[in-house]
């Protein structure tokens, strides 16, 4: 990839950071337009979500849990991880098109600002988890998907 932006002639606009202390990832997603984490495993997508936070437009692995909030074209693109090319076709696509992405990068905040924050989610998995201890879930088919205590 390093390569690959140096041959786009964008490696003065690219950063490859690598691992980051916790306390300067705010001030990367501020600064970021573009946000690509191609992992090969990918469980929830988290990542995408906190950059998508600060307007940051995904360009996330189809594999996982990304594609729950990342709408292909939408508010980020989804690319299988090993494609590369594909990947570099995004960022040449975005570099090229700056209305497209600040329009993306709407999209992006607007489904971040939707999604339940960590104390949101939280309360709701302790107030399931509660029912399920007290013998309270509902009939509404709870039981059926394999949540029952």
């Amino acid at each position: 990839m390093r390569e690959r932006a140096r041959t786009l002639d964008v490696a003065d606009w690219v950063e490859f950071a690598g691992r980051v202390p916790e306390d300067t990832l705010e001030s990367i997603y501020e600064r970021s337009h573009v946000l690509s984490v191609p992992s090969r495993h990918e469980a929830f997508g988290m990542v995408y979500l906190e950059g998508m936070e600060y307007g940051a437009v995904p360009i996330a692995s189809r594999n996982g849990g990304a594609s729950e909030f990342v709408a292909d074209g939408e508010n980020g693109f989804l690319v299988a991880p090993e494609a590369s090319d594909r990947i570099a076709a995004r960022l040449e696509e975005l570099a090229a098109d700056r209305d497209r992405l600040a329009s993306l990068g709407v999209r992006a905040l607007e489904t971040a600002a939707a999604h339940p924050r960590w104390a949101e989610t939280a309360t709701t998995v302790r107030s399931f988890l509660q029912r399920g201890l007290e013998g309270k879930f509902e009939s509404s088919g709870t039981e059926s998907r394999g949540m029952s205590p």
